[in-house]
């Protein structure tokens, strides 16, 4: 077997799965080269010239591609609730777009993951980020200024072959062959003309204290060495030598596309809407039809009469034989808007008629079912979509229960950029632990539907007696209403309360009424609202003492203060009877008779 060369080396599942991946991009790019690549014939019928224009006017019904985005938006819009704790000075300073980015092109991390990385790992199923520093100018820190690591994204068709570090090293990949897409500039202008390939090998070595490294050769497109300039170098130049450990290649990664099932739809869906489109140019029009006797309507009985040049006909004629100009010149009849014509009676009307519009509505229904049902596909897709990071992390939000596939993303997300973290401190020879956490629950309610979720859940749960379910039910709830937004440290504690809490579920109103029955302590109530422990016996004390002082001023039973009778109605109703008693020194009210004779 001859020996590959390096540049034509491809990992089997590279192979295996390329065919999908050229499927994938094209299906989320929606573009020209999708119609290219999968417009078919109607049939052996319709010849290249018809085909040709009715690839012209072909559209992509790109519904998977706006079914995805919906999917990286929902994920995109709690991305501000990421934590990124700790790290090197210059990784906080990146992160929030500060000293370049963390891109060197003045991007946030917020920022890069959105554009960057969410669109090409639910698209095509998996990207690398590669991080990387710049060459250092001298030995100290003034020498290089704010140089620090960056980052920079490679396609899954660029990640050409790979193999994994044993279990027991310290860096994922023993091995890796990269393509990098390269410009070649005028020399002159010195702006970009064209690109060309480069790859790039990356592969652990040991030194001769036996501390690993990595090692980095370049190769052009016909596999020979080359250095990072692109100029050819003798095949045994030593490779470049990187400070570090381990090869700093991440690798996001869910189970499958999210189109892996919708991109067929698509292509079905364009070749419908082309077909329908061609029909409604090319068919969908009315043309004139009248009965006639063939026996008075021949060309040889019918007297010539002097007619005008028409250039139009004449160019029309230029094409056609004689007995066809004489067909065309009988058949030919003027019709429009404020021209009328004559029929012989006996005979039915003269009319128009045009293409039965059957078989288009059916096909438009058609693709209204085919539109809702790839959005469905894409949303299975996230559903079915299974963990496969187990580190102590996931498996505690595991035995939560990831209550979707946008947790898994979540969670592949964050296990990336807490590696990334490491590369970075690596380059900079620090030990300083960065810790990235993302949302553990993702949602794609509104916040409308979310609030009125959880008041239905807040009237079921009055119902229900069991003080345990009570506790799920709030559970739930707190999420809904916001508890998602918070971290990971902040949702133990929230539902550590609900947990050891006497009442999960209440209403404000209930504990009012229940105290004032007497069926709950005021300090029970006092409790449940959240009010301070022994704030009870103060507000007790002060009632009181506000009772005396309206006592002190008023008669008992005035009706100033019903709060000090025994039996404020009734208080209230001699107050009122004393009023209205003459011979009790009131005055008549002016409803009463006032005194007999």
């Amino acid at each position: 077997m001859p020996i590959l060369k390096v540049s034509e080396i491809k990992h089997p599942l590279y192979v295996k799965m390329a065919t999908q991946w050229h499927k994938w991009r094209l299906t989320y790019e929606a573009g020209d080269d999708f119609i290219n690549e999968y417009l078919k014939l109607f049939s052996i019928r319709e010849t290249l010239i018809d085909f040709q224009s009715r690839k012209d006017i072909t559209y992509v019904p790109s519904f998977a591609k706006a079914a995805v985005n919906d999917i990286k938006n929902s994920i995109f819009s709690r991305i501000a609730e990421v934590t990124r704790k700790g790290g090197t000075t210059s990784y906080q300073s990146a992160i929030t777009g500060k000293m370049g980015g963390v891109d060197l092109s003045g991007s946030t991390m917020n920022s890069f993951i959105g554009r960057k990385i969410l669109p090409e790992l639910l698209s095509m199923s998996k990207i690398g980020v590669y991080v990387d520093m710049p060459s250092k100018i001298g030995p100290t820190l003034a020498d290089n200024g704010d140089k620090h690591p960056y980052i920079y994204t490679y396609q899954i068709e660029d990640i050409m072959s790979w193999a994994l570090a044993p279990a027991d090293n310290v860096s994922v990949f023993k091995s890796v062959l990269l393509r990098d897409t390269i410009y070649i500039t005028d020399t002159e202008t010195n702006l970009p003309t064209n690109t060309i390939y480069r790859f790039r090998q990356l592969y652990l070595i040991t030194d001769e204290t036996g501390k690993q490294k990595v090692a980095i050769k370049f190769f052009d497109a016909n596999g020979e060495r080359i250095d990072l300039v692109g100029d050819i170098v003798p095949a045994d130049t030593a490779p470049m030598i990187l400070e570090i450990n381990k090869i700093p290649l991440v690798i996001f990664e869910i189970t499958n596309s999210l189109l892996c099932d919708a991109c067929q739809y698509q292509v079905a869906h364009m070749n419908i809407a082309s077909s329908d489109v061609a029909y409604i140019v090319s068919s969908n029009f009315p043309f004139y039809t009248e009965q006639f006797d063939p026996r008075t309507d021949s060309p040889y009985t019918k007297q010539s009469q002097p007619t005008k040049v028409d250039p139009a006909a004449q160019q029309v004629n230029a094409i056609l034989s004689v007995e066809e100009q004489q067909q065309l010149a009988v058949n030919n009849t003027t019709v429009g808007s404020k021209m009328g014509r004559k029929y012989p009676k006996g005979v039915d009307r003269p009319g128009f008629i045009h293409p039965s519009p059957e078989p288009l509505n059916i096909s438009i229904e058609k693709q209204r079912e085919m539109k809702a049902e790839v959005r469905q596909l894409v949303n299975l897709a996230v559903a079915d979509l299974q963990p496969t990071r187990q580190s102590a992390e996931s498996k505690r939000q595991d035995q939560q229960g990831l209550e979707s596939g946008l947790s898994y993303i979540g969670l592949e997300l964050e296990h990336g950029e807490n590696l990334i973290a490491d590369y970075w401190a690596m380059y900079e020879g620090s030990e300083a632990k960065a810790v990235i956490n993302y949302p553990s629950r993702y949602n794609l309610k509104t916040d409308s539907e979310m609030l009125d979720e959880a008041e239905s859940k807040k009237k079921l749960a009055l119902s229900i007696p069991s003080p345990t379910l009570r506790k799920i039910i709030a559970k739930d709830m707190a999420l809904l209403i916001g508890a998602e937004d918070v971290d990971n440290d902040t949702l133990v504690a929230i539902e550590k309360e609900i947990d050891s809490a006497a009442v999960p579920l209440f209403d404000p109103s209930l504990i009012q009424r229940d105290v004032e029955d007497g069926v709950l302590s005021a300090s029970s109530g006092a409790n449940l609202r959240g009010y301070p422990k022994d704030d009870v016996i103060v507000a007790q004390q002060e009632q009181a003492d506000r009772l005396a002082r309206i006592q002190s001023a008023q008669n008992p039973a005035a009706r100033g203060n019903p709060d000090g009778s025994a039996d404020p109605a009734l208080a209230a109703q001699l107050e009122k009877l004393k009023s209205q008693n003459p011979d009790a020194g009131g005055k008549p009210g002016p409803g009463t008779r006032g005194a007999g004779k």
